[in-house]
């Protein structure tokens, strides 16, 4: 990011032009600012990923296929703006913090079951009084793709809580300030009731805008595996709303057919796509690749844009870059173009 300010700022419009210098903040801001929240991130321990999206798209249903556990109550209606924490542990338990009395309650038990339908008290019809004074609920158990150490959140429909007390403008605070302090959000949408519908509603773009720097994967669910729905037909038609998201951040699955245990389900690349994310070091390295894509995507689109041979950097930001890049070796396509570049 450094790089495309210094050479932005030191450049004159007649030099590269100021389409092209709007085209490179532009790019900075939609595909480097991402990466550098990611990376600023990774470090944290524990490391909380969230699914988001509205009412209705099966984020519970999805937490379930995913942790491989009815431990996530889920049903067709809206949910108080409680979040639900997941995390591995050896023994089924529930910790329950509320902020009313400052209390901390922990229960334990021996079946998933049971702690699902004790969870469902704190997440569907619940009147007022205890909608606002529960701070956080979080659940343990052996989950097995939580077991180096990730925090999986699941999230009420956003835009759509239930609507208890003083309303749903609450809630919605209540969920927004949850995410800010999320380290990685899997957006979550869905096909229509039909299984054919294929839209995006405002509030999905709306919210993804707010998110976007910590969103690197779109999840559609209730998807059809089948000849007649074409996922490169979805992606064409949405990546333009989902600007800083790449292809292969589309991730599509049928939750429900996971949990019934049917082949059409896709959800082991969902899961096998958040255990990279496990360790700072795997997370270092997911960061790493994308901004190697990145560097590749701004040369090509300002040669066959702007029909550049080569994009005029500033030459001492350019050598600070490569010197950093030299020191990590998922970096070193990128030091290639750069020692190109200064020769």
């Amino acid at each position: 990011m450094h790089l495309i300010k210094e050479t932005i700022t030191s450049t004159s419009d007649k030099h590269i032009g100021k389409i092209f210098k709007e085209d490179l903040d532009r790019f900075s801001k939609i595909r480097l600012a991402p990466l550098w929240q990611l990376d600023k991130n990774a470090e944290m321990n524990p490391y909380v990923i969230s699914l988001v999206g509205l009412t209705n798209v099966g984020k519970s249903t999805l937490t379930e296929a995913l942790l491989g556990h009815a431990v996530a109550p889920h049903k067709n209606q809206r949910a108080t703006a409680i979040p639900v924490e997941y995390k591995y542990s050896l023994n089924w338990q529930m910790e329950v913090m509320t902020h009313h009395d400052f209390k901390y309650k922990e229960y334990d038990y021996d079946d998933p079951s049971l702690l699902a339908k004790e969870l469902t008290k704190y997440v569907f019809d619940v009147d007022t009084t205890n909608a606002y004074s529960v701070e956080y609920v979080k659940v343990k158990g052996p989950m097995e793709v939580l077991k180096e150490g990730l925090i999986l959140a699941d999230t009420p429909g956003f835009g759509a809580a239930q609507q208890v007390g003083d309303g749903i403008r609450r809630n919605q605070d209540h969920l927004e300030g949850f995410i800010k302090n999320v380290h990685r959000v899997y957006l979550c949408l869905s096909v229509g009731a039909d299984g054919d519908t294929f839209t995006v509603s405002d509030d999905e773009k709306a919210f993804f805008q707010r998110i976007k720097s910590r969103c690197s994967n779109i999840i559609v669910n209730k998807w059809k595996f089948d000849e007649d729905h074409n996922q490169q037909e979805y992606i064409n038609k949405y990546n333009h709303i989902f600007e800083n998201i790449e292809e292969d951040g589309f991730i599509f699955i049928n939750a429900k057919n996971a949990i019934k245990g049917k082949e059409k389900s896709n959800i082991e690349k969902l899961k096998s796509d958040i255990v990279k994310y496990s360790t700072p070091e795997q997370r270092r390295c997911v960061v790493w690749n994308d901004l190697v894509r990145a560097w590749k995507d701004c040369q090509h689109y300002m040669e066959t844009v702007h029909h550049l041979s080569e994009i005029p950097w500033r030459p001492d930001s350019l050598k600070r870059f490569l010197l950093s890049c030299k020191s990590v070796e998922k970096l070193h396509p990128i030091v290639s173009d750069i020692e190109r570049i200064i020769k």
